[in-house]
């Protein structure tokens, strides 16, 4: 099992306004969203990892508003409790977790996810509202050893930013609903985004594009 979360910690989970917004934005919702699901593609191509997930870390479960790669039951189910949660570390400290072979790594050796999915890498980077609420983490998991690379970081930072102003959005609709259109919008320049990159590219050069096409696109 894993080590039970310190009180503070603990705090995080029952946050109202987090768990309030996670619900007002449809988030917690098993419906599917293309616009997710091209982030969770992008980095499993990119990353070459077998896994991707938008991560949302609710009370006492981790729901996947979009996952790449997960084996059944999760895949229907899209959550799994908390026990089977590294994603919960990332809103515990709201920072980037890196774990390069997890059954050596103290914070998360027993985790489930580590002693019964066999997940051994873990990258993945926080989510959070421009007001601070912490919502959870973009990752992408490996069931090998990785040593992951400044690149790795770096693009799934710049992609997490682009979620996380869309969830930013989302908030900003959820309050006044005529902006709306707005929000197609943002969806619409992250479609062009998306289609305008060379997953071929080594990482390096990915990264280089993926800031121009931020740029080009205003995202």
């Amino acid at each position: 099992m894993t080590q039970p979360l310190d009180e503070a910690t603990q705090k995080l989970f029952f946050d109202v306004g987090r768990l309030k917004a996670l619900h007002d934005l449809s988030l917690l919702d098993n419906n599917a969203e293309t616009v997710y699901d091209r982030f969770t593609q992008l980095v499993h191509d990119v990353l070459q990892t077998p896994v991707s997930l938008i991560s949302l870390v609710a009370e006492d479960s981790q729901f996947f508003k979009s996952q790449i790669g997960l084996s059944e039951p999760w895949k229907s189910q899209g959550k799994t409790p908390l026990s089977y949660s590294i994603c919960q570390h990332v809103i515990a400290t709201n920072q980037p977790l890196i774990v390069e072979n997890a059954p050596e790594n103290a914070l998360v050796k027993d985790n489930l996810a580590v002693t019964e999915l066999h997940v051994i890498a873990y990258l993945g980077v926080p989510l959070t509202l421009k007001d601070g609420t912490q919502l959870g983490s973009f990752c992408a998991l490996d069931n090998h050893a990785k040593s992951w690379d400044a690149d790795d970081l770096a693009i799934m930072q710049e992609l997490g930013e682009i979620i996380t102003a869309e969830f930013n959005l989302r908030a900003e609709v959820y309050i006044d609903p005529s902006r709306q259109p707005e929000l197609v919008g943002f969806h619409q320049r992250i479609e062009s985004l998306m289609q305008s990159l060379d997953i071929t590219l080594p990482k390096s050069d990915f990264l280089i594009a993926l800031g121009k096409a931020r740029a080009e696109y205003n995202l």
